[in-house]
């Protein structure tokens, strides 16, 4: 069928021109099919591994909320970015160690994954958050995507648009544990007040927002966390008259796992519905109108066994209809507000439904592939198979389905909204055809790693979570690049060997695809690292170019053993042409889990020294570092790490010096210990040069070329190490995003570094370095606690300290305007007048130094 039909015209102007794109070599078909996309239950293992391995690399003392940590990073950056600290100029950095300029590369035509959207009728305006924090925007039906905001990662789940006081746009979104709002299409950020978790717990977090059409414009805001009196994790509702500038808390609803309540609204209805799901009592639907909570029917005709769902519903001529996927594989549906359910189906591998908000018999379902009904999911036809996208991008979805939406334009006209792992799509016919809307100019790509070719610069390859290998032989300047999508699935610990003739990705669990002719990549060969208790959780076990790569066809691999045993190995592979392709393995006699510090952490690092072919390197999972000066035949353990008595530290990075054979740098999670080390007899001895880098995790380190800048792809950002200062800059500007830094790479021919970002692509700074820089003396951190912090709003304020001289208080707000500046005294309280409750910024100066921080006001 033609996927194009009821587009409007201009709209297949633009859909024509990515087909043009597509047709013209920018999207070719894969050379080989390769391994099913992540999801389905064939792959359920490899995504509980990918969520193990999460948790493993962001290793902490018990009691430390990473992700908190790392909330609080991404505010802090966002009130520098729009806010009284922003002092930087946009091309000196570090101290004035270096001056340069940043450079967006994209790509700009291989999106990631879109998890939700929101529509604004009045301005035919529709808004999708991505997977790494990001929201976009575009008006229909013509596409054309603006950024609103990367400045902060919100929660990809979390946003929804309202009108505020002017009737203009309201954007508000989750991160973390607050709700922020923006007036002024994402320029800057305030903080909701009202939303509180009263129990400090790993597990909060903002779950949904939604916005409804009743007379006040209500909106919505549901967190999950820790509920005091039961003891347990429960949803809470919380609503907002004020188009969320303020919240108040309805209730808590009685549910402990996050996919047991499921919160929907009709189009343009003034009523939020929740069903909730349970093998212990009689499933409910919830019905809220203007903040209150009734039970709208309880039934038990759900399956008994059923204790998770994913609910949709719209209004036909006065009634409801809900449709209900429970565990993944039973289609439900309800026209008696929930007091009966009518079994339509048994599927496998869902995992989310949606309905038409006009058609009450059109439905789909989604898990690898999409499904689409006409007679209330009695019969489904499939809309394509997962491998038919790669030869027709523009009309086929994508594989892994995260989200189905449909909307109505201020005309009444309806359409549909198709959330994928590789972008988004439109509808016009309930799934009949599709279209994707996310092939230029969605920057949303999410990389697992980069790498550029050793020899020709031209050539960048990408490895992206579930849009595979990406690649362009057109990759040098400064403007975005469009890339070519090799193959589907996770890709990441990109090498390349053989004079620049060879790559080697790996795909999860130690599974290597290689390829050669890198203009235009070609499938060989593979071969994959075997073993029972392989490191990472089994997602990607490390790699490391070895001695020759430059011109041989040899690396290492870590984390498992070739012979299928238990234990955690480093294997040497070569490969060969002889008649055919073929990888030969021969792994080193030494088992790093049982010598590791814990006994049983694997492999999770490893490098070997560009300046002997002696020195090579390994790191686990626990923080353990290894080194050989034989070439592995033989290993030593480092002893009395220094810095890391709890040894919180896992090991994610370790770059060996290219000034000097004994220098060796180490680095990975910092939450409880600093994230870097460097040792100056080759791993025998440690210190710790965490200096001026917040708790976070170092993901990838690149060095410049006598070490005088070394540079760190973080979770909290680029950063890059002075050693003429001994620390840490903050390479971001009021360019970068704000997301998870995950690799980094300098290119000595265009002094540039190159970085690779879960969720913005790459980006690359070119430099030039301050040969007359003189380090300046850094200040101290006062060692002063302000509180309470909270503070109520009229409250005094105090802060608490062993200093006895005054102290200078400032206090801003997060868009910079001071609202308070004096002199005060150490240990007395400081009466301030009252402050609109919400987030503002205090600067407090002391002739010991100067400490900056967060003040929330309720």
């Amino acid at each position: 069928m033609d996927a194009l039909k009821k587009i409007t015209g201009s709209s297949m102007f633009i859909i024509a021109a990515m087909v043009a794109m597509v047709l013209n070599g920018c999207q070719p078909k894969p050379v080989h099919r390769g391994p099913e996309p992540m999801g389905g239950e064939e792959n359920e293992d490899r995504d509980a591994r990918k969520k193990a391995y999460f948790e493993l690399i962001h290793r902490a003392a018990p009691g430390t909320n990473w992700r908190e940590v790392e909330a609080n990073n991404a505010l802090s950056a966002l009130y520098l970015h729009q806010g009284h600290f922003a002092e930087r100029s946009t091309a000196a950095f570090a101290g004035g160690a270096i001056n340069g300029t940043w450079y967006e590369r994209g790509n700009d035509n291989l999106a990631g994954r879109i998890d939700h959207f929101a529509f604004m009728p009045s301005t035919s305006t529709l808004y999708a958050t991505a997977d790494g924090g990001s929201i976009w925007k575009t008006a229909l039906p013509t596409v054309a995507w603006t950024k609103v905001s990367d400045k902060i990662e919100f929660s990809p789940y979390a946003m929804c648009v309202t009108a505020n006081t002017t009737g203009s746009t309201r954007v508000l979104a989750g991160t973390g544990l607050k709700v922020m709002y923006s007036d002024n299409n994402g320029t800057t950020f305030d903080s909701s007040t009202g939303i509180s978790f009263p129990v400090a717990w790993g597990g909060n977090y903002i779950f949904r927002l939604f916005s409804v059409n009743d007379a006040a414009h209500t909106v919505y805001c549901i967190t999950y966390g820790w509920e005091p009196s039961s003891w347990t994790a429960e949803f809470c509702l919380y609503a907002s008259t004020d188009h969320g500038t303020s919240f108040h808390q309805v209730r808590y609803f009685p549910y402990h796992s996050d996919n047991q309540l499921s919160f929907a609204t009709p189009v343009g209805s003034s009523t939020l519905y929740a069903l909730g799901v349970t093998s212990g009592i009689d499933d409910t639907l919830y019905a809220v109108n203007s903040g209150v909570v009734s039970i709208a029917g309880s039934s038990s005709s759900i399956n008994a066994a059923d204790a998770s769902v994913d609910m949709k519903c719209m209004v036909s001529g006065g009634t409801t209809h809900f449709y209900a996927l429970t565990a993944g594989s039973h289609i439900y549906h309800s026209t008696s507000m929930g007091s009966s359910w009518s079994l339509k189906s048994t599927v496998s591998n869902a995992y989310i439904i949606g309905v038409s908000s006009q058609h009450p018999n059109d439905v789909e379902y989604g898990g690898v592939e999409a499904y689409r009904s006409n007679d209330s999911g009695a019969t489904w036809t499939i809309v394509n198979t997962w491998g038919s996208y790669y030869g027709a991008m523009a009309t086929d979805l994508h594989a892994d389905l995260r989200n189905f939406s449909y909307f109505q334009y201020a005309s009444g006209t309806e359409f549909g909204l198709v959330g994928t792992d590789g972008g988004a799509y439109i509808t016009n016919d309930q799934l009949s055809t599709v279209s994707n809307i996310s092939l230029l100019g969605l920057h949303v790509n999410q990389l697992w790693d980069h790498i550029t070719s050793p020899v020709n610069s031209n050539i960048i390859v990408g490895g992206a979570q579930d849009q595979g290998l990406q690649s362009t032989n057109a990759g040098s300047g400064t403007g975005l690049i469009n890339e070519n999508q090799v193959i589907s699935g996770d890709y990441g610990q990109l090498r390349i060997t053989g004079g620049g003739n060879t790559l080697w990705p790996e795909y999860p669990g130690g599974n290597l695809y290689l390829y050669n002719s890198l203009s235009s990549p070609a499938y060989i060969v593979s071969w994959t690292m075997d073993g029972t208790q392989k490191s990472n959780a089994g997602w990607m076990m490390p790699t490391s170019n070895y001695f020759n790569s430059a011109t041989q066809d040899e690396i290492l691999i870590g984390g498992g053993n070739i012979t299928g045993d238990s234990g955690s190995y480093i294997a040497h592979l070569v490969l060969t042409n002889s008649g055919g392709y073929t990888v030969t393995p021969t792994q080193y006699n030494y088992n790093f889990r049982t010598h590791s510090n814990s006994g049983t952490s694997g492999v999770s690092c490893i490098a070997v020294s560009t300046r002997s072919t002696s020195l090579m390197y390994a790191g686990t999972e626990d923080g353990t570092f290894f080194y050989s000066t034989d070439a592995g035949t033989s290993w030593n353990k480092t002893a009395g790490f220094t810095g890391v008595s709890g040894m919180w530290l896992y090991g994610a990075a370790i770059l060996p010096s290219v000034d000097s054979v004994n220098t060796v740098y180490y680095g990975g999670s910092g939450y409880s210990n600093p994230a870097v080390y460097v040792s100056k007899d080759h791993g025998v001895t440690f210190t710790a040069m965490g200096t001026g880098l917040p708790p976070t995790l170092v993901n990838s380190m690149a060095s410049y070329s006598n070490d005088s800048f070394l540079f760190a792809a973080t979770d909290a950002g680029p950063y890059v190490y002075v050693r003429a200062a001994s620390r840490w800059y903050s390479l971001a500007d009021s360019t970068t995003p704000v997301v998870t830094w995950r690799s980094v790479e300098y290119l000595p021919g265009t002094k540039t570094i190159r970085f690779g970002t879960y969720g913005r692509g790459i980006w690359d700074f070119n430099f030039t370095r301050n040969h007359t820089f003189v380090p300046q003396t850094t200040p101290t951190a006062l060692d002063v606690k302000v509180g309470p912090n909270p503070l109520k709003s009229g409250y005094p304020l105090t802060l608490f300290t062993d200093i006895q001289t005054t102290l200078h208080l400032n206090i801003y707000t997060t868009t910079g305007q001071q609202v308070y500046s004096n002199i005060v005294a150490p240990n007395s309280p400081i009466p301030l007048n009252p402050l609109t409750p919400g987030m503002y910024l205090y600067e407090i100066k002391g002739e010991q130094g100067s400490k900056n921080g967060m003040l929330v006001i309720n």
